[in-house]
């Protein structure tokens, strides 16, 4: 794929990027969570997306905690979703609209 070559300088920063946010031991790696004051330093418009059945954290304790650091945030928690079930179209529509 590479034909001997180093990756682009850029490929190699967004992957370093990419693992700095997370930490790992022998049972597994898991993101690092985001200390509250580089959270609340977040100056753009930010939509945080959760999944209702993700395992490495509770979607609506994560979804708290956003709305109280970064209470200019959208927080939405999309039903039945978690890291091995991506959601569908249809399930982060209606997240993000409340439709049912």
């Amino acid at each position: 794929m590479m034909q001997g070559r180093l990756p682009d300088e850029r490929i190699v920063r967004q992957m370093e990027v990419g693992v700095a946010g997370f930490q790992g031991d022998q049972a597994g790696i898991y993101p690092s969570e985001i200390p509250d004051a580089e959270l609340s330093s977040i100056r753009c418009p930010t939509y945080v997306l959760l999944g209702e059945k993700e395992m490495i954290y509770d979607a609506e304790g994560a979804a708290s905690r956003v709305r109280r650091v970064l209470p200019s945030a959208r927080v939405d928690i999309v039903p039945g979703v978690g890291a091995t079930t991506p959601p569908t179209t249809e399930q982060a529509t209606q997240s993000r609209t409340g439709a049912e």
